[in-house]
């Protein structure tokens, strides 16, 4: 797997997991086809969409609370069970890694484990249904609902289901501040991208936020266009959006647009990945890439294999490798576009395409699939 250039300003910012700005990439030979090579069962079904891990290993987190460490042999090296007392426990997103700890967010509470142990280092939980900020009383247990936003210098960052952004500190778990609130929330890159309610700076405005303890607002654009809601993916020092009605590249520095494509959707099936020059996007039935730099169209494919779903692509060093009518995998040269090769179909429902360690990974709705080389 490639590393990315290291950045003092996001050096604590997980490449592994379900980040916007994970990397995206993985080695495989030209023209080799992927088949599996072995299958973790579970009894419940997996939480969260794709399958997130670090090095040497990968997490499996179930709707019963269950949380299980497999080695990249797919043999358990550990595992955390709830007690008896389950409410509020259900998982909201897969677990996220960041270097040697492993976060999970629950519906009101937020976990920090031990990545080799799976032991717990330390937890907060909302006060009965009330804001662990300003102790208001909450419509339920939605404090953590939009999971882990990533890690900034000595604090985790969680996002509740009203879009208030709050740190803790790693160690402790200590509450240090509420950040911003948004009408929702999406990290990439180090930067908290949400979008204002109506009564703030108007309907649709999509804003940027380092993730710092002093954060300023950062319009994207001319803020009449909303890019959370989108598959987002990093680019160097830029961010692009894939959404419903445009693709649209942006600098994460001060929200200017480098480049913009409008186009209308009929669903939000939409995948992106990026390799640093090109940005791979596919819809229900087409595959295109563009230019990182200026937004070219370097090529458009449709596919012929059936659809693309929600699952989204992955680069090697000559292809990009995408989830078709969700039980094919698809490879397409990165510079032609053209078929390299189709896998045999999958006796279960694929999901999600992800890298963990320079391992392709994919998951069904109680299984993690390892896969490699034909």
């Amino acid at each position: 797997m490639t590393k990315s250039k290291k950045d003092n300003s996001r050096s604590d910012w997980p490449v592994e997991g379900g980040q916007q700005d994970r990397q995206r990439h993985v080695k495989t030979s030209s023209g080799s086809s992927l088949k599996e090579k072995w299958r973790q069962e579970f009894s419940s079904p997996l939480v969260g969409v794709e399958v997130t891990g670090a090095k040497g290993c990968v997490a499996a987190l179930t709707s019963s609370g269950s949380l299980t460490l497999l080695n990249l042999e797919g043999e358990q090296i550990a595992e955390a069970k709830p007690g008896k007392k389950r409410k509020g426990l259900y998982p909201v997103q897969a677990a996220q890694f960041v270097g040697d700890d492993l976060f999970v967010a629950r519906e009101s509470k937020f976990q920090c484990y031990d990545r080799q142990s799976l032991e717990m280092k330390w937890e907060v939980e909302d006060q009965a249904g009330r804001d662990l900020n300003a102790g208001r009383k909450l419509m339920g247990e939605e404090d953590f609902a939009q999971g882990f936003l990533g890690v900034n210098g000595k604090h985790v960052i969680t996002g509740s289901f009203r879009g208030a952004a709050r740190r803790f500190d790693t160690k402790t778990g200590e509450l240090a501040d509420v950040v911003m609130t948004y009408a929702d929330l999406k990290s990439v890159g180090g930067y908290l991208l949400g979008a204002f309610r109506e009564n703030e700076l108007g309907r649709g405005q999509s804003t940027l936020m380092p993730m710092n303890a002093n954060p300023n607002k950062i319009v994207i654009g001319d803020g009449n266009k909303r890019y959370v809601r989108a598959k987002l993916c990093c680019v160097a020092d830029m961010c692009c959006s894939a959404g419903l009605s445009s693709i649209a590249c942006f600098k994460l520095g001060d929200g200017t647009i480098v480049w913009q494509t409008d186009y209308e959707l009929e669903s939000d099936e939409v995948g992106m990945c990026s390799d640093g020059e090109r940005v791979f996007v596919h819809t229900t039935h087409d595959m295109s890439c563009y230019s990182a730099a200026t937004g070219e169209v370097t090529w458009a494919r449709e596919t012929k294999n059936g659809s693309y779903g929600m699952a989204q692509p992955i680069v090697t060093d000559d292809s990009v490798i995408a989830v078709v009518d969700n039980e094919l995998i698809e490879s397409r040269n990165k510079k032609s576009g053209n078929v390299e090769w189709v896998s045999d179909p999958f006796d279960a429902e694929l999901t999600s395409l992800s890298s963990v360690d320079g391992h392709v990974f994919t998951r069904t709705e109680r299984s993690i699939v390892c896969l490699h080389e034909a």
